[in-house]
């Protein structure tokens, strides 16, 4: 399960719940707090539905995107709400900016593209609900071995231009 790394901070184990109820054990395994992305394994045997992986650096402004998570936490008495939006920006590092509206606990819930690919991962939201920060699905690709080994690395931070993973030019 690719999530945020905030939502996962200082946890080694989660329960992953299912729409249908159902429950299974997750383990947390690696992280990188800089661009707030981090990985849980689900450790129950079994099928588990899942969504393919796409691409983030190749998004542009004005492309249609779809986001979800759980609004104000899990309540199993509803579905999630489903918001469309645009990409307003782009970086900087693996994030993007759009303006689907996302409030306090779509965290680390997925962003698709209109394919149903992942993109994304919702990661912080701005001042205005409108303006909402997401981790790129790029970047979980290039740090994915090491999350994998269970590495957790990085500060996190709510300024992008800290991520310690960023390259920097001085002059």
């Amino acid at each position: 399960i690719l999530t945020a790394a905030h939502v996962v901070q200082g946890s080694d184990e989660m329960d992953v719940v299912y729409p249908d109820g159902k429950t299974m054990k997750g383990k947390v395994l690696g992280a990188n707090y800089g661009k707030d992305l981090a990985m849980v394994r689900i450790v129950t045997q079994g099928k588990v539905p899942f969504a393919p992986r796409g691409e983030s650096k190749s998004l542009q402004v004005g492309d249609w995107v779809v986001a979800t998570g759980h609004a104000a936490g899990f309540d199993p008495a509803r579905t999630p709400p489903i918001r469309f939006g645009r990409v307003v920006s782009k970086g900087p590092g693996n994030f993007f900016t759009t303006d689907c509206t996302l409030i306090g606990g779509d965290s680390g819930g997925p962003i698709f593209d209109l394919e149903g690919r992942i993109i994304g991962i919702n990661s912080n939201i701005g001042q205005a609900l409108k303006v909402n920060n997401h981790a790129g699905i790029d970047g979980y690709k290039e740090d994915w071995q090491k999350m994998l080994a269970g590495e957790q690395w990085g500060k996190l931070v709510l300024d992008p231009l800290q991520n310690e993973d960023m390259p920097v030019l001085g002059a």
